[in-house]
Parts: structure tokens; C-alpha cells; sequence
């Protein structure tokens, strides 16, 4: 067999003859010819009145056979992806896109490439007159021997005539007829307009940051796009879209691009690869109505074909719909039963357990009351009353009581034995003794009582004829407090604690001779109803010094940030609190060993917050010899040893009214 001279050396079958040759040649060159002549046809200004010229499709259609990989001829959609290189192996593609493909019953399909683009295929691609190769993938498999193209497809290389440089003939002015002179001696010679377009065509501009995708900015200039690569990763920097495949009509709606990702699995009885085909798509929802959405669903398919619903979707306001065969795991496995369980008591239950669906319903055996119903838990009436025969409580508050209250014990009442509460002696009040006080003790050498001074000199109280005196509280079983300084009555009051630090100073030089391992300290509240405590500490500095040595907590019923219900009568007795009726709250008794050496601040942060800013606390009207106090608007509970008091105590007490051994 020999060559004969044709297209791309074409090769000459010995079995046609002369004339079959020529004529397919012709047919062939016709065929390239007329392709090549309508890429390469420049542009000229249209007559009046003649039609506009279709611009060149820049597509190449291509037709193949697809075979599955268990040797089943497969039908249906296919998602192929088709790419272009400069080698028949190896290199880097240089233009790449997928498409879903019809096959039909044979395997057999045709796509046209460049048709996702809608400028089709880039003019660049065959610029350069080198060769190109077609690859060709099947979802989830491996490139097929890629496929030399032929002459045709590079006559798109035709189109390039249509401009100069990339840039169209109106983009240059022509110039002007070269004088005699000028035109190495040719007299009436002249430059034709298209030299002068090719000498002035213009050169692309711009720069770019490696590894990042150029975007042309203008029509000749390229710069940075928000898309980058680098060591196999593709980062995008900007919002990435999957726009609509087309616009809803009152007929259907239209769903997003998909969003495709592939996987390949390994099967043991095709002994073959299976494409494991996951799709995310957002979809149209109650299209032509009121209110359309739309929903994000998840579609599968194994092998090839195209994806289909797995059930699984997300609603526009975020509802997640599983699919109809998802269980949920847990200790004891699906839920398949729901049932309800109360005390048999109280309640009864019905209904339950509910396997499908159903109603768990369940009532009292005996209704709340406020009657004495014997079984029946106490329901107030609507103005807080509720009766019953017997109460069994370990104190009871209460305005009045009715009876004989023989069994009553404990009791909170306004008078005792015909006298007005006021007239006896309040231990959390300074009283006041009009006539001459005497006590006397079971042994003249223990002596068992506490002296509380009122004075506001220099002196709380004296006591003649006793030399040196201390004051030991007992330690046995109900043993009393004692005051180890002098407290104080309240006459003033301080509002709006919000977000600040009550700092009060118990000085080494006002404490009583009294030994005692602990000190329990007492916060009046004049106002407020609820108090909201940040935390609280007792700081230990030397006598008559800010630098703290030491840091003990300080809570109340175990809580260093309690909240305090000054509308509990239980809390606080006497309601409403006033300055008259002053809520003493006790805390926690601090394990400490008050030294007169030393020098003792109890700080309490109140929060920021509104129940704060309506506290008010309890004050005395000018400073007193045994208690000082001042207040700082941060935080001061948390000071390290080393560290300073920042505000010095130098008022009247906040809060604090009396430091007692219990």
C-alpha cells in the first residue's frame, strides 16, 4: 500500500479504484473547505436592508459507543466528561467539561463539544495549529485511549479572521496614503487597510498572582480571579453558586445545577469498579402556589445512570426529612414505643405504651384541693388559703392562729402572753434599757454572757470591777452567740447596688477578747426583693494595711453566689422590708480565728442586673468605733494574696451589721 498525496496524508486502500479516491478526497476537501471558509469570513459593515450573519457555532460533534463494565449494554443518561490535550498521554488537559448523555439501545451517543459553554469551544484551543487529543471518562471509570482529532475541528482556527490581534477591525484607524516620497520611490503607493489593522494590532495586558486563575477584567486585560490551585487544592474565595438549570413557569419549576460527587467500589461478583453516584440539588417546591420554596435533596444511583430521590431532603425553614427506612441509634436501640409511667398514688395511666400512634393519657385519683381532703395534695384558693386538720412542720410563719395552740411550738406572733413583741429584746436589734439591768450567772467564776455596747464615743461599753475580761462562748450542744465586735442598729439606708462591691472593715483593733475558732457574719437588707450575690470573700491584711495576706470564702448555705428571696417569709420574717423591718440574713459561719493583730474586709459583689439596682441596704447614720465601710463599681471579690484592698474603708458599713461567734 502506498501514499498518495491528500488530506492530513491521508492513506489509500488499493480496493477503490481512481475515481472512488478522488471523489471521496473532494467530498472531504468540500467538507473542510466550507467549514474553514465559514470560520474564516471577516466581518463587513451590513448593506441596508440585507440580514445580519449568524455568528459561527464553535461546537464539534462527536459520536462513541459506551460499554459497561460487565460487558450489559446500558441505556438511559450517562454522565460523561470529555476533555482536550496536547498529548496523546500524559500533560494536563487543557479544556475540560461534563455531560449527561442519551444513550440509546445500543450504547451509541453523540455530544457536541463546547455545547455547556454558551460561547462553545475557545478559539485558543486550536490557535497554534498543533495537534489536539480527545479524551473521553465514564463516571466512575478510568480515560479511554484518547482520539487524535482530524482536520476539521481545527478550522475553527478560521475565526481568528474575523478579528486582528483578538480585537475587532474597528478597534484600529486606517492609515493614511503614504506620500511619493515616503515609499522608497514608488510614486502613488498607499498602505491597504488591513496592513495598517495587523501593524496596530494591540497586545493583551495585565498581571496575575501565581497559582490563581486569570479573569479578563476588560476586553484586553487579565487579572486575579477569587479561584486558585495549588498542590491539588482548588480554593475558591467568593461565594460559588449553582444557579438554576432555567426559569419556573406556571407549568414547573426548575431546579438548581447539580452539585455531583463519585466514588468507586470494588465489586466482588462483577469483579469490577461500581460508581457510587451521590448528588446534592435544590428542587422546586409547591411551584405555581402562594408560597413556593424549595427544598436541598440528596439523589444516589450505583453504577451508571442518573441519581435518584434517596428521601432525604431539607426544607427551607431547616426540617429534615429522612428517608423511609432510617432508623435511629441509641443504648437500647430503634425507638418503637413511647409510654408514660406516674405514681399509682396519685395518677392513673392509660394508654400507654403507644407502639403506632395513639393518645397517653393519665388523671388524678384523687384532684388537688384546697379543702381538707384526706389523700388529695393541697391546691391553694385563689387567695393562698388552703385547710387541713393536722399540720406537722418543724416552724411555721403566720399572721394569725386560731385555737388554743396547746402542740404549737416556735412561734412568730405579735405579742406573748398579752406583751407586744417590741417589748422584748431583739438580738438582731441594738436595744435600749431605760431601768438598771442585772444578770446573774449560775457560778460567779463562769460568768456566760455577752456585753453589747451603744455608745458612739470612744468607748462601746464599760464594765467595773472585773479587771481584765474575756469572753469565752460555749461549745456544747445549743450554745449561744456572742458579738466579737460591737454591731450596730439601723438608721439610714443605701439603694442601687447594681454591679458593685460593698467593702466593710472589721479592725483587730475594735474585736472583743473573746476566743473563738469561727466568725459568723449577719447582712441587714432595708429594701428590694430579690438579691442577686456575685460572690463573696473575707480578706486578711496587717493591722492597719491594704496588702492583703490571705483569702477565705465566704458563702451562704454552701453557695458563694447565692440568690436571696427577700419575699420569703422564711428569709425574712418581717413584711414588707423597710428600715423598720430589716431582713438579717446569716451566712455561713467562715472557720477563721478573728486576732486583733490583723486587720479583717468582708467584700460582697452584687451583680449587674435590675433586682440589684432596687436592693437597698442597711446602714447606720454616722461611722461607729467597731465597723467602716466603703464601696467600689467593679468586681473586688477576687483578689490574690499580695494584691491591695483598692478603696479604702472610711464610711459608715454597708449591709453588715454584726460579727458574732454563731
Amino acid at each position: 500500500m502506498s501514499r498518495s498525496p491528500g488530506l492530513n496524508g491521508s492513506v489509500r486502500s488499493p480496493n477503490l479504484s481512481q475515481t472512488e479516491m478522488t471523489m471521496k478526497l473532494m467530498r472531504t476537501c468540500v467538507s473542510i473547505v466550507l467549514l474553514t471558509l465559514s470560520a474564516a469570513l471577516p466581518a463587513f459593515p451590513q448593506q441596508s436592508g440585507s440580514a445580519p450573519a449568524a455568528a459561527m457555532p464553535r461546537l464539534i460533534t462527536f459520536s462513541g459507543v459506551v460499554k459497561a463494565a460487565n460487558g450489559q449494554t446500558p441505556n438511559g443518561i450517562e454522565g460523561i466528561t470529555f476533555a482536550l490535550y496536547s498529548e496523546q498521554e500524559g500533560s494536563a488537559p487543557l479544556w475540560i467539561e461534563t455531560q449527561n448523555v442519551r444513550l440509546d439501545s445500543a450504547g451509541r451517543y453523540t455530544v457536541q463539544l463546547g455545547a455547556i459553554d454558551p460561547k462553545g469551544l475557545p478559539l485558543e484551543l486550536f490557535a497554534s495549529g498543533e495537534a489536539r487529543w480527545l479524551g473521553v471518562t465514564l463516571e466512575g471509570r478510568v480515560e479511554q485511549p484518547r482520539v487524535l482529532l482530524l482536520s476539521v475541528p481545527y478550522a475553527l482556527k478560521a475565526a481568528d479572521a474575523e478579528t486582528v490581534g483578538g480585537l475587532p477591525a474597528s478597534a484600529f484607524v486606517l492609515a493614511a496614503p503614504a506620500s511619493a516620497a515616503g515609499d522608497s520611490g514608488r510614486p502613488g503607493a498607499s498602505v491597504s487597510p488591513a496592513t495598517a489593522a495587523l501593524a496596530a494590532a494591540a497586545s493583551v495586558t495585565g498581571t496575575g498572582a501565581a497559582n490563581t486563575i486569570p479573569l479578563w477584567t476588560s476586553a484586553s486585560n487579565l487579572g486575579n480571579s477569587n479561584i486558585t490551585q495549588s498542590s491539588g487544592i482548588v480554593s475558591v474565595a467568593d461565594t460559588l453558586q449553582l444557579p438554576s438549570t432555567g426559569t419556573a413557569t406556571a407549568t414547573g419549576g426548575t431546579n438548581s445545577q447539580p452539585l455531583d460527587l463519585l466514588a468507586s467500589s470494588f465489586s466482588s461478583s462483577s469483579k469490577a469498579a461500581v460508581s457510587q453516584h451521590f448528588r446534592w440539588q435544590a428542587q422546586a417546591v409547591g411551584n405555581d402556589t402562594a408560597s413556593p420554596s424549595g427544598s436541598l435533596n440528596l439523589l444516589y444511583k450505583s453504577g451508571s445512570g442518573t441519581p435518584a430521590q434517596t428521601g432525604l431532603s431539607i426544607a427551607s425553614n431547616g426540617v429534615i426529612t429522612f428517608a423511609a427506612v432510617q432508623t435511629f441509634p441509641g443504648t437500647v436501640g430503634t425507638v418503637k414505643s413511647v409510654g408514660l409511667a406516674a405514681p399509682t398514688t396519685d395518677f392513673t395511666v392509660s394508654s400507654s405504651p403507644v407502639t403506632t400512634t395513639g393518645t397517653l393519657n393519665f388523671a388524678w385519683k384523687v384532684a388537688p384541693t384546697n379543702l381538707d381532703t384526706p389523700s388529695a395534695i393541697v391546691k391553694r384558693d385563689a387567695s393562698g388559703n388552703f385547710s387541713a386538720g393536722a399540720i406537722t412542720a418543724t416552724s411555721v410563719n403566720a399572721g394569725t392562729l386560731s385555737g388554743n395552740g396547746t402542740a404549737i411550738t416556735n412561734v412568730n406572733a405579735a405579742s406573748l402572753g398579752g406583751v407586744a413583741a417590741g417589748d422584748y429584746a431583739n438580738l438582731a436589734l441594738a436595744d435600749t434599757f431605760t431601768q438598771p439591768l442585772t444578770v446573774k450567772t449560775a457560778a460567779s467564776t463562769s460568768p456566760a454572757f455577752a456585753v453589747q455596747g451603744t455608745g458612739t464615743g470612744a468607748g462601746g461599753f464599760s464594765v467595773d470591777g472585773f479587771g481584765d475580761l474575756t469572753i469565752t462562748p460555749g461549745t456544747g450542744t445549743g450554745a449561744k452567740a456572742v458579738n466579737l465586735v460591737t454591731g450596730y442598729s439601723v438608721t439610714s439606708s443605701t439603694g442601687a447596688w447594681s454591679g458593685f462591691s460593698a467593702i466593710n472593715l472589721v479592725p483587730g483593733s475594735a474585736l472583743y477578747p473573746i476566743s473563738s475558732t469561727q466568725a459568723v457574719f449577719y447582712l441587714g437588707f432595708v429594701g428590694g426583693t430579690t438579691v442577686d450575690v456575685g460572690n463573696m470573700a473575707l480578706y486578711t491584711t496587717a493591722r492597719g494595711s491594704l496588702k492583703v495576706t490571705a483569702v477565705t470564702p465566704v458563702k451562704l448555705k454552701g453557695v458563694s453566689n447565692p440568690t436571696i428571696a427577700l419575699t420569703n417569709k422564711s428569709t425574712c420574717p418581717l413584711q414588707p422590708v423597710s428600715t423598720t423591718a430589716v431582713c438579717l440574713v446569716r451566712l455561713d459561719p467562715v472557720a477563721i480565728t478573728l486576732s486583733a493583730e490583723a486587720d479583717y474586709y468582708l467584700v460582697t459583689y452584687f451583680t449587674s442586673n435590675s433586682n440589684n439596682s432596687a436592693v437597698n441596704a442597711a446602714n447606720a447614720l454616722g461611722p461607729i468605733p467597731s465597723l467602716a465601710g466603703s464601696f467600689d463599681s467593679v468586681d473586688d471579690t477576687h483578689l490574690a494574696v499580695g494584691q491591695s484592698i483598692p478603696v479604702a474603708a472610711t464610711g459608715v458599713p454597708n449591709f453588715l451589721m454584726q460579727v458574732m461567734s454563731n
